[in-house]
């Protein structure tokens, strides 16, 4: 759960608006108990993604009844595995969240929902801001493409507007030294840098 306010030292890891706002109610209970309930709502968060997957892909028309059974049955035990470690192990709850989200607007896509398809990828990059690798998916409704983008990006940026008038200092005062398992390291910037434009 402290994951959600704080700004991990891999170089790279900042908490987003939605993230903040999710901690809140956290706040009242110890961290043993917001640490079980948070554990507990990232995994029902993981088998609501699962089946918003296998919606999409009937809605797609993908495979026979029988087949997105068996994928979804042997998939998604992987998948609650891995999705234990962000969820459960690690209290990366923002990660989680994101994930849902983003099957979400996939769904939205699917049946040609722009407006929904913009705010869930939107929702998503406020919270985890990695969740910007997948803008593009905007523009995959026929006919809106400009516009689900347009809509997506005020969405994302209106979340920000109170930290960035607030904490505008803090915006380029980055001072988190890259570890050797962070992104940025694999990016080439070196181990103990502290790069302001990350």
């Amino acid at each position: 759960v402290r994951s959600f306010s704080t700004v991990s030292t891999n170089g790279g890891d900042v908490a987003a608006p939605i993230s903040l706002v999710m901690l809140y109610p956290f706040t009242f209970i110890s961290s043993t108990a917001s640490w079980i309930v948070c554990s507990s709502l990232c995994m029902i968060l993981g088998l609501v993604t699962i089946r918003c997957i296998e919606q999409t892909a009937e809605l797609a028309g993908l495979g026979s009844r029988h087949d997105r059974q068996r994928t979804v049955l042997f998939g998604g035990l992987f998948l609650i595995y891995a999705w234990a470690l962000p969820g459960a192990r690690w209290g990366h709850a923002d990660d989680v969240v994101a994930l849902t989200l983003i099957a979400l607007a996939g769904r939205a896509v699917v049946t040609n929902r722009w407006l929904m398809a913009s705010l869930a990828v939107a929702a998503a990059i406020d919270t985890k801001p990695w969740a910007v690798l997948v803008l593009p998916l905007v523009a995959a409704c026929a006919g809106t493409r400009l516009r689900g983008a347009a809509v997506a990006a005020v969405a994302t940026a209106l979340p920000w507007i109170p930290f960035i008038v607030s904490q505008h200092g803090h915006l380029a005062s980055v001072n988190l030294p890259v570890t050797a398992d962070s992104g940025l390291h694999y990016l080439g910037v070196a181990v103990g840098a502290t790069p302001t434009w990350a």
